[in-house]
C-alpha cells in the first residue's frame, strides 16, 4: 500500500468543496438581489412583448424610445445600443405585430439573440443581425402576421 490518498479521503474532500461551491454560488445570488446600496432589490424590471413574453415585443414598446439607448446583453459581450428607427415591414400591413428596428453601437457587435433593456426598463429578448455598410448597425425583424 502506497503513501497516497485514500479513496475515502478524495470523496470527503469532493463533497467538501461541492459544498463549498453551492454555498457561494448562494451568496452570489443573494448579492445579485441587493441593489448598488445593499438594499434588497425591488420588484424586477417590467417585461415587455405580449402577454409579458420578453421573446415576442410589440412596435408600440419601441416607438416612444426613438435616440433611447439599450443596455444590450449578447453571449459574447455587453454593448449600448441606440434605437436609431421603427420601420414598417410592408405599407399597410400591421404595424403594431410587424416592423424592423435599427439600433446602432459600437462595431464589435456580432448577430445574436440580445437581451434588451430599454430606458424605461422594459426587458425584451430579439435576434439582432448586422446590416449595412457600417459595421455598428444592427437590425431586427418582427413578424407575427403568419
Amino acid at each position: 500500500m502506497g503513501t497516497g490518498i485514500s479513496r475515502r479521503a478524495m470523496l470527503a474532500a469532493s463533497a467538501g468543496g461541492i459544498a463549498l461551491v453551492s454555498a457561494s454560488g448562494a451568496g452570489a445570488a443573494v448579492a445579485a438581489s441587493r441593489s448598488s446600496t445593499g438594499a434588497p432589490a425591488s420588484a424586477p424590471a417590467p417585461t415587455g412583448g405580449i402577454a409579458g413574453d420578453p421573446s415576442r415585443p410589440m412596435r408600440s414598446e419601441f416607438t416612444g424610445h426613438l435616440g433611447g439607448t439599450y443596455d444590450a446583453v449578447s453571449p459574447w459581450a455587453p454593448h449600448r445600443l441606440r434605437l436609431e428607427s421603427v420601420g414598417d415591414l410592408a405599407p399597410g400591413g400591421d404595424g403594431e405585430n410587424a416592423f424592423r428596428l435599427s439600433f446602432s453601437t459600437d462595431d464589435t457587435a456580432r448577430d445574436g439573440i440580445y437581451h434588451l433593456t430599454s430606458p424605461a426598463g422594459t426587458r425584451h429578448v430579439i435576434y439582432l443581425g448586422r446590416v449595412g455598410p457600417a459595421a455598428g448597425t444592427l437590425e431586427a425583424i418582427v413578424d407575427r402576421t403568419r
